[in-house]
């Protein structure tokens, strides 16, 4: 049943895995880090200063870069979306002393971003793109076989505005989210404020838990251990 999702409590590999609840309003004390359950770190390169942590009941997510070429750096889903699914989430501009700053969301690589410099929405599915007005909106990715469509709100609209359709692998994935610099200044820094991460209908599992290797054929020098 599409948006049905529960708490799964184990299983091995092999079993079938019961949907998860992944929504995250990332509300809680300032600095608090990311819910572990829910989101491992993601970083394209080494930052000086990374930030991953809830600000003003947001997420947020920027830095400093060390190495001076195109940081990126957000979270990641740990669990995979299995079958269709409706994902969205808001994002909000911060601050940033770079060239740019986007706020992107990613599914098999797949971008789709806000672009603060361009005034634009963006996405990688065939290169389409729109005007922004706001500094702060939402995005969404749905996946109905082996479609995925990218859709935005700028600002507070009322309803989604389809950007983009295409072709997209139907396997078990993860979702991304981060902020994305060009910058070559490793004293600059960006930051964006992620919330209300959304699994509007769908299904989101766990990996699957490994079974360890027992087989043990006991061969060794006598005496041993």
């Amino acid at each position: 049943m599409p948006g049905l999702k529960k708490w799964w409590f184990g299983g091995k590999a092999g079993e079938p895995s019961i949907c998860q609840d992944v929504d995250d309003t990332f509300t809680g004390a300032n600095g608090t880090p990311p819910n572990s359950v829910l989101w491992a770190n993601y970083e394209s390169i080494s930052l000086a200063v990374s930030t991953r942590e809830i600000q003003s009941n947001a997420m947020r997510i920027g830095g400093e870069p060390d190495l001076g070429s195109a940081p990126k750096i957000g979270l990641q889903t740990t669990h995979v979306f299995t079958g269709d699914f409706d994902i969205e989430t808001s994002y909000s501009y911060v601050s940033h002393n770079t060239n740019n700053v986007w706020a992107i969301v990613s599914f098999n690589d797949i971008e789709l971003e806000w672009d603060f410099a361009n005034s634009a929405f963006n996405c990688d599915l065939t290169g389409a793109t729109a005007a922004a007005v706001e500094t702060f909106g939402k995005l969404r990715y749905t996946r109905v076989g082996a479609v995925l469509t990218a859709y935005y709100k700028d600002g507070n609209a009322g309803t989604w505005t389809q950007l983009d359709t295409g072709a997209v692998d139907t396997g078990d994935l993860p979702f991304y989210f981060y902020a994305r610099s060009f910058t070559n200044d490793p004293g600059e820094t960006f930051y964006i404020d992620f919330d209300n991460f959304i699994l509007n209908s769908g299904c989101a599992i766990a990996p699957p838990l490994a079974c360890p290797a027992y087989d043990d054929n006991f061969t060794g020098a006598d005496g041993s251990k």
